[in-house]
């Protein structure tokens, strides 16, 4: 089982900025990091599934979250930290 690291995560899926074995999504020059998305997420200054709604990622945060062995108490509490996200706020 692998714990979550502690620092920055994707303010949109929440996945630690450390874990993402890009460094990060890229702005729109496409060299550029983004410091607050990850490559998952985000390429080229833009969404890559710009449709999704906070529903439709809170169930790939939690499968991805099982599937890594992070216990089902750990996966609940980190789903709810979705919603607060900067992609999500209304």
């Amino acid at each position: 089982m692998q714990p979550i690291p502690p620092g920055p995560a994707c303010q949109s899926c929440l996945m630690p900025m450390s874990s993402d074995r890009n460094g990060g999504g890229t702005e729109s020059d496409g060299t550029t990091r983004s410091i607050e998305y990850c490559s998952n997420c985000y390429r080229n200054g833009m969404f890559t599934e710009p449709d999704i709604t906070v529903e439709e990622m809170i169930s790939k945060v939690q499968a991805r979250l099982l599937a890594a062995g992070v216990p089902e108490p750990v996966v609940e509490r980190n789903l709810m930290a979705v919603y607060g996200l900067d992609r999500w706020r209304d």
